[in-house]
């Protein structure tokens, strides 16, 4: 009996040191999220810039259109996923259309 008490003693003293490991790894990663997200040069409340109170199925473009009025995003954006050097290009999204555009002097882009 008693070496069955030692036995499971010592599992319980191996499962313990793993969960203390488990909370300092995740305390860790929660500094490291926490270091990046402050380091973060813009900020967009998706939800309201979305929503505006309500739902609707147009949100996304909103959204992206609200990015794209930042100028390192809509460059990265203009330069990464579509992969194109341009240098000014207005971005209009309407209300109710699901589309944004960016507009420029001799290109006109329509992103749906």
């Amino acid at each position: 009996m008693e070496e069955a008490l030692r036995l499971s003693n010592r599992l319980f003293q191996c499962r313990l040191k793993y969960y203390k490991e488990g909370i300092l790894l995740s305390k860790h990663v929660d500094e490291i999220t926490s270091r990046h997200l402050s380091m973060r040069p813009f900020h967009l409340n998706v939800i309201e810039a979305a929503c505006r109170g309500r739902f609707k199925e147009t949100g996304h473009s909103l959204v992206l259109a609200n990015l794209l009025k930042h100028p390192i995003i809509k460059y990265s954006f203009i330069e990464i996923f579509l992969n194109i050097q341009h240098e000014y290009m207005v971005v209009t999204a309407e209300k109710d259309k699901v589309d944004v555009a960016l507009k420029g002097k001799d290109i006109f882009i329509n992103i749906v």
